[in-house]
């Protein structure tokens, strides 16, 4: 209840903030079709591997697999706020000047992820026999996992570039 009610409040603020207009753009439900759909294709995508893995392996293994990859999804759950954070910022640049923020950040994103890999990598043992001592043969592929984030946080970004713009860039490009 409070949950509901404290982003009901915040609603209401923000509507009386920013109150809306009468401005529609005729492509926007076509957009946002598009997008979802391709939403769709991520979260697919995206859990693709657990079915493999219990599909051709069994239970046992997805368990373990769901387990040693935790951290790290739950590490990705965090960036991906900063991505939402991003796009409005992005939106009001110009293609421009985005071209020359993008190199320059994705390189930067993808040394922060390998930090935060390397982080993740000396401390995963004890926090393995720490919070799951019976899963200690997960270590080894969770730390391989932790790896992924040195791809997944400039990735991330990308695509917050790419929804900033989206009304410039053609439709079969998005899939």
């Amino acid at each position: 209840g409070s949950w509901t009610g404290a982003r009901y409040l915040s609603h209401l603020i923000t509507l009386k903030k920013f109150p809306p207009n009468s401005h529609e753009d005729a492509e926007a439900n076509y957009k946002g079709i598009h997008l979802s759909f391709i939403g769709v294709l991520t979260a697919v995508v995206s859990n693709i591997d657990t079915f493999f893995i219990f599909h051709f392996i069994g239970a046992a293994p997805t368990a373990l697999y769901t387990i040693a990859t935790a951290p790290i999804d739950q590490l990705r759950g965090w960036f991906k706020t900063l991505g939402a954070l991003a796009l409005p910022k992005l939106a009001n640049r110009p293609v421009r000047e985005i071209n020359v923020l993008v190199t320059k950040r994705m390189l930067g994103l993808s040394l922060f992820g390998l930090c935060g890999a390397l982080i993740y990598a000396s401390a995963a043992s004890f926090l393995f026999h720490l919070v799951f001592p019976k899963y200690v043969e997960g270590i080894s592929v969770s730390i391989v996992f932790a790896f992924t984030l040195v791809l997944q946080l400039p990735i991330l970004f990308l695509g917050t570039v790419i929804n900033s713009k989206i009304d410039l860039i053609p439709k079969r490009w998005l899939y």
